[in-house]
């Protein structure tokens, strides 16, 4: 004999798996905005590095240097200006497209920890050859946030 499941019971497991759908799009859609939000704002800090090292380069006089993002100047060969002797964080395919637009790459960079966000653009020249600033900062934070809303 085969015992028919009642109305409650049928309609208590269509609310539950009703509600588990809009639970997981609307984690789902707060993962994606927040996420955004953050990688947004990594990017925007790494623009700013690059214009103070454009305004920089026009006034020397002017400090840039007290910044939390990593920031060089790399002339047009690949060599550092700014900080002098410091290694270039661009590779030679980079620095092309450095010199040619905009960059913007997450990947890990040599002596660090961790993944970097680097955002670099040509920002004036120096004996009419291209000179490009270029930022970067950890997406540790970006990362951590990830984490944290997975595991909420």
């Amino acid at each position: 004999m085969v015992r028919r499941v009642s109305l409650r019971v049928r309609l208590a497991a269509l609310v539950a798996v009703g509600a588990t759908a809009v639970l997981t799009i609307g984690a789902l859609g707060l993962y994606r905005d927040l996420s955004g939000e953050v990688s947004d704002a990594i990017t925007t800090e790494l623009q700013v590095r690059v214009d103070d090292l454009g305004a920089n380069l026009r006034d020397p006089n002017s400090d840039a240097s007290q910044h939390p993002v990593v920031g060089q100047v790399v002339d047009h060969t690949g060599t550092v200006l700014a900080p002098p002797g410091a290694p270039a964080l661009l590779t030679d395919a980079e620095l092309g497209t450095a010199r040619r637009g905009r960059l913007l790459v997450d990947r890990p960079v040599t002596g660090g920890s961790g993944s970097a966000r680097l955002r670099a653009h040509r920002i004036g020249t120096t004996d009419g050859q291209p000179v490009v600033g270029v930022a970067a900062t950890s997406t540790s934070p970006l990362e951590h946030a990830r984490n944290r809303l997975l595991l909420i």
